[in-house]
């Protein structure tokens, strides 16, 4: 959002982030698509010292003209997703009171085909024998 003077605000309902989708996408209306995505969060370490990674699964809901555009996205397709967080609260025929969030998307970008690209594990810059200092260099 910008301001009068023109800087940029960040909106405090605001989300922002990638996923694999999950089903292909479907019509919600007359101008309405709707997706569901798993978004990989964080990744951490277990109290074990195995690896986990945070793992939410996002509805995605876009409303208006520009959601004809992504009726096609299939399972599989990776997508970045921008828009605000909308919190529902239901009841079930049981009456037991559900709560539920989606994002309302204002922008789908499309990232690729097919699964997720693995993570590359960063690893540290090895020092060469050329950049190493040589025994004479060292003060003591």
């Amino acid at each position: 959002m910008e301001t009068l003077d023109g800087t940029y605000i960040e909106p405090v309902n605001s989300w922002r982030g990638n996923g694999i989708v999950q089903f292909d996408a479907s019509a919600r209306g007359s101008n309405g698509v709707a997706l569901r995505i798993l978004h990989l969060g964080d990744e951490y370490t277990k109290r074990d010292g195995t690896k986990g990674q945070d793992k939410v699964y996002m509805n995605i809901i876009m409303w208006g003209e520009q959601s004809a555009d992504f009726l096609d996205i299939e399972a599989g397709d990776i997508v970045g997703v921008e828009g605000g967080v909308q919190f529902n609260t239901y009841e079930t025929s049981g009456g037991v009171r559900k709560e539920d969030k989606q994002i309302v998307a204002r922008d789908i970008v499309r990232l690729g085909k097919g699964a997720a690209p693995e993570r590359q594990e960063r690893q540290p810059a090895q020092q060469t024998t050329a950049d190493a200092p040589a025994d004479d260099d060292i003060p003591f």
